[in-house]
Order: C-alpha cells, then structure tokens, then sequence
C-alpha cells in the first residue's frame, strides 16, 4: 500500500481560513511573519496569547466529546500543571476508531520516530490511587 501526502502552501489556505475562523469570534488567527517549523510556531502562538490555558492541537487531532474538561481540571487546581491528553487508536488500514486501549500508558518515541506507548507498571497505578495528585 503507497500512502500519499499533499502539501499544501500557505497562500493556498490564507484566504479560505481566515473567512473560516470568522465564524468563531472567540478565535484569534495569528500568523508568524515567516515559516519556521513547528516549534517556532508554537512559541510565536505562545507569545501571541492572550488566554489563561495555551493549548495545541496538532492537524491530526480530532477531539471527541468530553475530551477537554479532564485536561483543565488539573490545571485548574494548580496553573503550573501541565496535562496531556491519552491518543485514542485508528486502525491504520480502515481507519476504524478504537479509542484508547488503556489511560495508564507513558507516551514515548523511539530512534525511528515512532510514537509508542508503554504500560505503567501496576504498583506505580496503585501508588498514584493511594495519594491525592493535586494536594
């Protein structure tokens, strides 16, 4: 199987998602003055805002119902926390959605750059049971 990838420059979608985000007045498009990869985006946005919660989402990202109230919870309690969601699964020959397999799992990536997920050992899950997270 060939997996294909269109890219698509900036002056192609310029136009279109501005008209877009206009629908959303509580949506602020900032745009950095030249291209740098995603981290200098990030950092740019992240000076540009103007809210108390900075939160990204990457172009794969599709939120599910109910998927931000848990990430803010934390960080309502203490405004240094910072949370991130577990990645739900896609089958990738059907993209049928699975969700997560399990919420007790550390993300990490390896030397080819695939994201895995490892298990928490048990006594660390029951260690994190036993003692209040947010004191």
């Amino acid at each position: 199987k060939q997996w294909y990838q269109r890219r698509v420059r900036d002056d192609e979608l310029k136009a279109p998602l501005e008209r877009h985000i206009a629908n959303y007045p509580k949506i602020r498009l900032v745009r950095a003055p030249e291209r740098g990869g995603l981290v200098r985006a990030r950092l740019f946005a992240s000076r540009a805002a103007r809210g108390q919660v900075l939160l990204f989402l990457d172009a794969h990202c599709e939120p599910t119902p109910g998927w931000l109230e848990p990430l803010l919870e934390p960080i309502a309690k203490d405004r240094t926390a910072v949370t991130m969601p577990s990645l739900d699964a896609l089958n990738w020959e059907t993209l049928e959605y699975s969700g997560a397999e399990s919420i007790y799992v550390i993300g990490g990536v390896n030397w080819l750059i695939n994201m895995l997920w490892a298990p928490i050992p048990k006594r660390e899950v029951e260690r994190r049971q036993k003692e209040d997270p947010y004191p």
